[in-house]
């Protein structure tokens, strides 16, 4: 009897508890949620003051961009945003896990950047882990991830990788697409590239669209240049062949952009410079070809038809 009655305690006992503590959890979750909240406010303001109160000076950061910094080089580098932006961050799907002592949060900051009139907008998805110090939380390290989830852009870009493999495989398909390319690679590139650098001085973001675009034109020039002279075969291998070789380099050149960014830059660079000689030395060679057949049409006899 009196062990039924133990066991009847302890089983109340545990009954009670764990209400009390999902209750605690729950206060904990909001508490962390609006810490959360006030660090992202503080962003675009500046705000120093409001990460050194709810923060560990040993914090551990490692942003977007896959840099790891400490808390003294984070708050270098945050800085009110310049005049003509406005951004706001919204923390959204917040989620805790408690541990003891620590607590484990993850979320998704949804930024919002009015940048001159333009509307941007970004996700990333932000995991911190926060220590109780006394009777208050600071955050001991934080991780920050892009969220490529937007449906359209990944749709659209699925769509037309999946245009441009087929395309490439037949030479005349080839060619007039690598025309209509022409225009929209060197813009793109340029573009792109340039929102990569992130916020320029005008002076640099001119030198920036011009330096970019021309390495996409160069780029873009050798492969046309070389897909046109393959394309003049009669036979349908080589195309194919060199079109798959041209898949896998670029296979190669982004895995090694991901892995080895330095190396990865030296490859590009000399990639540009030699896709640079290669245009080159094509045009000289098309060039001496049209001079070649202008000669021999003003050099032949009239009512001569030239042979095939």
């Amino acid at each position: 009897m009196a062990k039924s009655s133990v066991f009847l305690i302890a089983a109340l006992a545990v009954m009670t508890a764990t209400p009390a503590q999902a209750r605690k959890d729950a206060s904990l979750e909001t508490l962390l949620e609006a810490k959360t909240q006030a660090l992202a406010d503080a962003i675009a303001s500046g705000d120093r003051a409001t990460w050194l109160k709810s923060t560990n000076p040993s914090l551990l950061f490692v942003n977007e961009n896959n840099q790891v910094i400490t808390r003294d080089e984070l708050m270098k580098q945050l800085e009110p945003l310049p005049k003509g932006l406005d951004g706001h961050i919204k923390v959204i799907d917040f989620q805790m896990r408690r541990h003891g002592d620590i607590a484990v949060t993850t979320y998704i900051a949804d930024e919002t950047l009015d940048y001159h009139g333009q509307l941007l907008k970004t996700k990333f998805r932000t995991t911190d882990s926060w220590q109780r110090q006394g009777t208050d939380w600071k955050m001991i390290s934080s991780m920050t991830l892009g969220v490529l989830g937007d449906p359209v852009v990944l749709g659209v870009s699925g769509v037309l990788f999946f245009v441009e493999f087929l395309a490439d495989k037949i030479p005349v398909v080839d060619s007039l697409w690598d025309t209509v390319h022409t225009v929209i690679r060197p813009v793109g590139g340029a573009l792109l590239a340039s929102r990569a650098l992130g916020e320029l001085s005008p002076a640099a973001e001119v030198l920036a669209l011009l330096l970019l675009g021309g390495a996409t034109l160069a780029t873009h020039a050798a492969k046309a240049s070389t897909r046109l002279v393959v394309n003049a075969s009669p036979e349908p291998v080589s195309n194919v062949l060199i079109s798959l070789l041209e898949n896998g380099l670029v296979a190669g050149v982004v895995w090694m952009a991901l892995a080895h960014p330095l190396v990865a830059l030296a490859v590009g660079l000399v990639l540009v410079a030699g896709a640079v000689l290669l245009t080159v030395w094509l045009a000289r060679r098309a060039i001496g070809a049209l001079g070649r057949l202008r000669r021999e049409r003003g050099t032949r006899p009239p009512g001569v038809a030239g042979t095939a």
